[in-house]
């Protein structure tokens, strides 16, 4: 592995990490403001609804589609400029068009430039840097993003109470131009290259980087012969006691309740009275949090101590969406203050919590499977239920906002049935997942 000493900055970070701030900036209070923007220009939740399920679909196929470019082309530097780019040209054609079909459909567009950098970059800390540094670097990389979030979560705040919610539609466009321009000056082509099986399958550090930026993702296409073989045991009434297919099933469930509950969030809190800055606000309290328990996140080799928290953090989530449910009806409490701490508990403790553990299990139920079409199951399981879940949240407008966050609850529970079990079967792993933090329980 050959190290460039030009990309490396003064404080250590490698300089073409800082070309993601500004576009972290600009895409990070995307899912937030699409909904209250359709809701401004006379869309409805049912608007919302479809405007998130396309985008699900669109970025699931879309990073399957620019990871294998990216693997047949060997180049990073024409993948990062087109993102950046193709969202910024989207989002000057937002400002001007605003109609709901003209929203959904760029969001849609945006969903397909986002996806052809983050295989670039996991790709690129591997190239430039040797193996020792590659878990430092995907840290780093983690928090340079999380800085440009959290400042683009208050810049919409602080935009949307004083001016409007298209002005920043603008202001997200010049910063991903910015981006672009960035990534043109400070991006080097590698002068190794590595492929996606060889990053993201074999360093634990690349795969949870890559899931961030969107949480379900193909490194390969499965078929049924590839199911049949990411299975440990033959016959289909074994498949049950297998891990990695109880895993699956998790993931699935899993993703049909939080899509649920994401899709409506920001549009049902604005509807209920919060003003566009608050619900702003009530997203970047969450993101400070998740942001400094990402960076504290500590190691554990326990196997049993990894299943108990990952199990504990679905339950807090799935009981904090009854008590969401529960602030739409009950009055006597201060709406706002109630939603910022529940969201908080649910993004901000245990999204992270959750997220590093249930990778850390799962990378532990691929040791004796092939990794990229296992990977490319349990995402697409993921990937299914979110594209469901966010369908099923336009039946928001037929049982209202308390029972469909009541349904998603319930789904976030039923979702640890399958593995409760599993943590009393199993010892101490022998040694933790490289390059994972992974939280005590």
């Amino acid at each position: 592995m050959h190290k460039n000493p030009k990309l490396l900055a003064p404080g250590g970070y490698t300089r073409w990490m800082l070309a993601t701030i500004p576009a972290s900036f600009a895409y990070a209070p995307l899912s937030t403001f699409v909904p209250l923007y359709l809701l401004a220009t006379g869309g409805s939740i049912l608007s919302v609804a479809i405007a998130v399920s396309l985008f699900n679909a669109v970025a699931m196929i879309s990073a399957f589609f620019w990871g294998k470019l990216a693997d047949l082309t060997g180049k990073r530097k024409p993948f990062i400029l087109l993102s950046y780019l193709g969202i910024t040209l989207l989002l000057l054609i937002m400002y001007f068009y605003t109609s709901a079909a003209a929203i959904i459909l760029l969001y849609a567009g945006i969903a397909l430039f986002q996806q052809a950098n983050p295989t670039a970059y996991n790709l690129l800390i591997m190239e430039t840097d040797e193996e020792k540094h590659w878990s430092k670097n995907f840290s780093d990389l983690q928090m340079i993003s999380n800085v440009g979030m959290i400042l683009g979560l208050i810049a919409a705040a602080v935009v949307a109470g004083l001016y409007s919610l298209r002005l920043l539609v603008l202001v997200f466009g010049i910063s991903s131009f910015a981006s672009a321009a960035a990534a043109y000056l400070l991006v080097v082509e590698p002068m190794v290259n590595m492929t996606r099986e060889e990053s993201i399958l074999k360093h634990a550090g690349s795969l949870i980087i890559s899931m961030l930026s969107y949480p379900f993702r193909f490194s390969s296409v499965p078929g049924m012969d590839d199911i049949s073989k990411a299975v440990s045991k033959p016959g289909w009434h074994k498949y049950l006691n297998d891990t990695f297919v109880l895993l699956c099933i998790s993931c699935f469930i899993f993703g049909l309740g939080v899509n649920m509950f994401n899709t409506e969030y920001s549009a049902s809190l604005h509807i209920h009275g919060l003003t566009e800055s608050e619900v702003f606000l009530v997203i970047m309290v969450a993101s400070v949090l998740q942001t400094v328990i990402f960076h504290y996140a500590t190691r554990s080799n326990d196997t049993n101590g990894l299943y108990r928290t990952f199990i504990n953090m679905n339950y807090i989530r799935a009981f904090s969406y009854v008590l969401v449910a529960a602030s739409f009806v009950v009055s006597g409490i201060s709406f706002l203050t109630a939603n910022i701490l529940l969201y908080a508990i649910i993004v901000g403790i245990s999204y992270p919590i959750y997220y590093t553990t249930s990778y850390a299990l799962l990378f532990e139920s691929l040791r004796d499977k092939k990794r990229g079409n296992a990977l490319g199951i349990y995402n697409g399981a993921g990937s299914i239920g979110s594209f469901l879940g966010a369908l099923a949240a336009a039946a928001t407008q037929l049982i209202g906002f308390p029972v469909l966050y009541l349904a998603s609850g319930a789904l976030v529970f039923a979702s640890v049935l399958p593995v409760r079990n599993k943590g009393k079967k199993h010892q101490a792993l022998p040694n933790a997942v490289p390059g994972l933090a992974t939280a005590k329980a």
